[in-house]
């Protein structure tokens, strides 16, 4: 384990104060201890892949195509229904992130195929605001704090739109933990 494998945790971490912060200052708060209950759940799902140097995406699938076929299965196996994540929409991601640090628009891909545009293609998430946090970090780490901010997102501002809606701190929070951690969204990650 290298001191490395601490970045993307601190990167949420950092992420997650600001986002506290700003709430505090401009819009509703979030009280403290549900921002500890929203953290303990962060660890828990992604302690391994934030703080411990794995890798958020399913790259046993990368098994049955060369040059990876004689490579051991990986331990856990990879899901094989979530191999677009590896064959489409990292690969975009790469292709943006290529486009950004040389100073142009994503706006084609012309290694897919015969070409495919990037920027209007949803999957390549271009302009996503949570993907574009992540680029301080490497496309492997990324993926694991973009997967963290998108569930923090969906508790704290699940927890705020509860709120409004006139229910106390432990309906809020339940319904927050309900909603941010439903398949709909874990799904995708």
């Amino acid at each position: 384990m290298s001191p490395l494998d601490l970045l993307p945790g601190l990167w949420v971490g950092l992420l997650g104060a600001s986002l506290a912060a700003v709430l505090r200052r401009w819009f509703d708060p979030v009280p403290w201890r549900i921002l500890a209950a929203f953290a303990a759940v962060l660890l828990l799902l992604f302690a391994p892949v934030l703080l411990g140097g794995k890798v958020l995406l399913p790259l046993d699938n990368l098994r049955g195509q060369v040059p990876f076929q004689r490579l051991a299965p990986a331990a856990p196996h990879g899901n094989f229904l979530q191999g677009d994540l590896i064959q489409l929409v990292t690969p975009s991601l790469a292709a943006i992130r290529t486009a950004w640090t040389a100073g142009r628009w994503p706006l084609w891909n012309a290694r897919v195929g015969a070409g495919m545009p990037l920027l209007a293609d949803p999957q390549a998430q271009a302009l996503q605001p949570l993907v574009l946090l992540g680029y301080p970090l490497s496309l492997p780490r990324a993926a694991g704090a973009t997967a963290a901010m998108r569930v923090l997102t969906a508790l704290v501002f699940g927890f705020l739109w509860l709120r409004r809606q006139g229910l106390t701190q432990a309906p809020a929070l339940a319904g927050s933990l309900a909603y941010g951690l439903g398949g709909f969204l874990l799904l995708w990650l």
